[in-house]
Protein backbone atom coordinates (compact mmCIF):
# COMPACT_ATOMS: atom_id res chain seq x y z
CA UNK A 1 0.00 0.00 0.00
CA UNK A 2 1.33 3.63 -1.14
CA UNK A 3 2.08 6.03 1.52
CA UNK A 4 -0.69 7.92 2.84
CA UNK A 5 -3.34 5.69 1.75
CA UNK A 6 -5.93 4.10 4.47
CA UNK A 7 -7.07 0.94 4.37
CA UNK A 8 -10.83 0.12 3.65
CA UNK A 9 -13.25 0.27 6.46
CA UNK A 10 -14.92 -3.20 7.00
CA UNK A 11 -18.36 -3.61 7.69
CA UNK A 12 -20.36 -5.54 10.15
CA UNK A 13 -23.05 -7.06 8.89
CA UNK A 14 -25.81 -5.82 10.99
CA UNK A 15 -27.29 -2.91 9.97
CA UNK A 16 -26.79 -0.84 13.39
CA UNK A 17 -25.10 2.40 12.93
CA UNK A 18 -21.85 0.66 15.08
CA UNK A 19 -21.69 -1.34 11.79
CA UNK A 20 -20.85 1.71 9.30
CA UNK A 21 -18.10 2.53 12.11
CA UNK A 22 -14.00 1.45 11.07
CA UNK A 23 -12.98 -2.22 12.68
CA UNK A 24 -10.12 -1.88 15.32
CA UNK A 25 -7.47 -2.89 12.69
CA UNK A 26 -8.04 -0.22 10.58
CA UNK A 27 -8.35 2.52 13.43
CA UNK A 28 -4.95 0.87 14.75
CA UNK A 29 -3.68 1.69 11.48
CA UNK A 30 -4.18 5.48 11.41
CA UNK A 31 -1.27 7.61 12.63
CA UNK A 32 -2.61 9.12 16.03
CA UNK A 33 -3.95 12.76 16.24
CA UNK A 34 -1.14 14.09 18.75
CA UNK A 35 1.23 12.38 16.18
CA UNK A 36 0.09 14.50 13.16
CA UNK A 37 -0.07 17.83 15.42
CA UNK A 38 3.11 17.86 16.36
CA UNK A 39 4.43 16.18 12.69
CA UNK A 40 2.35 19.24 10.87
CA UNK A 41 4.11 21.65 13.68
CA UNK A 42 7.80 20.76 12.83
CA UNK A 43 6.77 20.94 8.99
CA UNK A 44 5.49 24.75 9.55
CA UNK A 45 8.08 25.60 12.04
CA UNK A 46 10.97 24.02 9.42
CA UNK A 47 9.39 26.02 6.67
CA UNK A 48 9.59 29.16 8.84
CA UNK A 49 12.88 28.75 10.35
CA UNK A 50 15.11 27.38 6.89
CA UNK A 51 15.01 30.71 5.44
CA UNK A 52 15.48 32.56 8.11
CA UNK A 53 18.48 30.22 9.75
CA UNK A 54 20.30 30.51 6.16
CA UNK A 55 20.11 34.32 6.65
CA UNK A 56 21.40 34.11 9.55
CA UNK A 57 24.68 32.17 9.10
CA UNK A 58 27.43 32.92 11.13
CA UNK A 59 30.82 33.28 9.30
CA UNK A 60 34.09 34.26 11.06
CA UNK A 61 37.03 36.65 9.09
CA UNK A 62 40.04 35.70 9.72
CA UNK A 63 43.24 37.99 9.45
CA UNK A 64 47.13 37.81 10.02
CA UNK A 65 48.04 40.96 9.50
CA UNK A 66 51.54 41.88 8.90
CA UNK A 67 54.56 42.57 10.97
CA UNK A 68 54.09 46.47 10.18
CA UNK A 69 50.42 46.49 10.62
CA UNK A 70 49.78 49.20 13.49
CA UNK A 71 53.01 51.39 11.87
CA UNK A 72 50.59 51.18 8.46
CA UNK A 73 47.22 51.09 9.21
CA UNK A 74 46.48 54.99 9.37
CA UNK A 75 46.91 55.65 5.80
CA UNK A 76 44.46 52.83 5.06
CA UNK A 77 41.92 52.92 8.12
CA UNK A 78 39.20 55.47 7.17
CA UNK A 79 38.66 53.60 3.71
CA UNK A 80 38.70 50.27 5.44
CA UNK A 81 36.28 51.96 8.36
CA UNK A 82 33.86 53.11 6.07
CA UNK A 83 33.21 49.91 4.00
CA UNK A 84 33.29 47.77 7.12
CA UNK A 85 30.42 50.40 8.57
CA UNK A 86 28.80 49.97 5.11
CA UNK A 87 28.93 46.43 5.32
CA UNK A 88 27.12 46.37 8.95
CA UNK A 89 24.41 48.88 7.51
CA UNK A 90 23.83 45.84 4.63
CA UNK A 91 23.19 43.43 7.82
CA UNK A 92 26.47 41.79 6.59
CA UNK A 93 28.96 42.74 9.01
CA UNK A 94 28.31 42.16 12.66
CA UNK A 95 31.23 43.10 14.63
CA UNK A 96 34.96 43.00 13.96
CA UNK A 97 38.08 44.36 15.06
CA UNK A 98 41.86 43.52 15.67
CA UNK A 99 43.27 40.92 18.88
CA UNK A 100 44.92 42.80 21.09
CA UNK A 101 48.44 41.96 23.10
CA UNK A 102 50.06 40.86 20.48
CA UNK A 103 48.28 42.94 17.14
CA UNK A 104 48.99 40.15 15.17
CA UNK A 105 45.14 38.84 13.70
CA UNK A 106 41.73 40.38 13.52
CA UNK A 107 38.33 38.38 13.66
CA UNK A 108 35.39 39.92 11.97
CA UNK A 109 32.13 38.38 11.91
CA UNK A 110 29.66 38.48 9.48
CA UNK A 111 25.80 36.71 9.05
CA UNK A 112 24.05 35.93 5.35
CA UNK A 113 23.33 33.07 3.34
CA UNK A 114 26.79 31.40 2.38
CA UNK A 115 30.40 32.34 3.41
CA UNK A 116 30.96 34.32 0.68
CA UNK A 117 29.52 37.75 2.20
CA UNK A 118 32.91 37.53 4.33
CA UNK A 119 34.82 36.50 1.22
CA UNK A 120 33.72 39.69 -0.76
CA UNK A 121 34.29 41.68 2.26
CA UNK A 122 37.95 40.36 2.24
CA UNK A 123 38.77 40.77 -1.62
CA UNK A 124 37.91 44.22 -1.73
CA UNK A 125 38.85 45.62 1.92
CA UNK A 126 42.15 48.11 1.48
CA UNK A 127 43.99 46.22 4.37
CA UNK A 128 44.07 42.96 2.27
CA UNK A 129 44.74 45.14 -0.94
CA UNK A 130 47.59 46.83 0.26
CA UNK A 131 49.26 44.35 2.11
CA UNK A 132 48.82 45.18 6.15
CA UNK A 133 47.12 41.69 5.76
CA UNK A 134 49.05 38.49 5.22
CA UNK A 135 46.44 35.63 4.94
CA UNK A 136 42.84 35.72 5.73
CA UNK A 137 40.14 32.56 5.59
CA UNK A 138 36.65 32.22 6.54
CA UNK A 139 35.11 29.39 8.71
CA UNK A 140 31.47 28.98 9.11
CA UNK A 141 30.45 29.48 13.02
CA UNK A 142 27.50 27.10 14.44
CA UNK A 143 26.44 29.48 17.16
CA UNK A 144 23.85 27.87 19.51
CA UNK A 145 23.26 30.17 22.36
CA UNK A 146 22.24 33.90 22.43
CA UNK A 147 19.82 35.83 21.15
CA UNK A 148 21.52 36.59 17.50
CA UNK A 149 22.35 32.34 17.78
CA UNK A 150 22.05 31.26 13.62
CA UNK A 151 20.29 27.88 15.59
CA UNK A 152 19.55 28.47 19.43
CA UNK A 153 19.47 25.45 20.86
CA UNK A 154 18.34 25.68 24.79
CA UNK A 155 18.14 23.19 27.64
Amino acid sequence: MASGQFLPARVLSCESPVSRLPSLQFISRLPSLQFISRLQSLQFISRLQSPFSRLNMHFLLFYDVSPDYLERRAEFRLAHLNKAWASHEAGGLVLGGALADPVDQAVLLFKGESSRVAEAFAESDPYVLNGLVKRWHVRQWNTVAGSDAANPIRP
